[in-house]
């Protein structure tokens, strides 16, 4: 049986398409930055990539989530209010 029905997987989708491009954008910033003005941001450079990676990963859940990719669509909004609502 299939849990999610087409809605939630092109929300997926859709979010997991931007999160890679905001993703690829990031990294070529971080590198403008690093090899044209030799700035480096964080303490290392492996900490700069896993806070990038970080930034997508949690645009992409966030999005995911407040656009109802993980909700059907009958679930009352009060619902999602409480369950998930900080």
């Amino acid at each position: 049986m299939n849990q999610f029905d087409e809605y939630q997987k092109l929300i997926r989708y859709k979010f997991g398409t931007y999160s890679f491009v905001l993703l690829a954008v990031l990294i070529f910033l971080n590198y403008f930055l690093t090899f044209i003005f030799e700035i480096q941001w964080a303490e290392t450079k492996e900490l700069e990539f896993m806070l990038i990676a970080f930034i997508s990963v949690l645009y992409l859940t966030a999005m995911s989530v407040y656009k109802g990719a993980y909700f059907k669509k009958s679930i009352n909004l009060l619902y999602m209010y409480l369950f998930f609502h900080w």
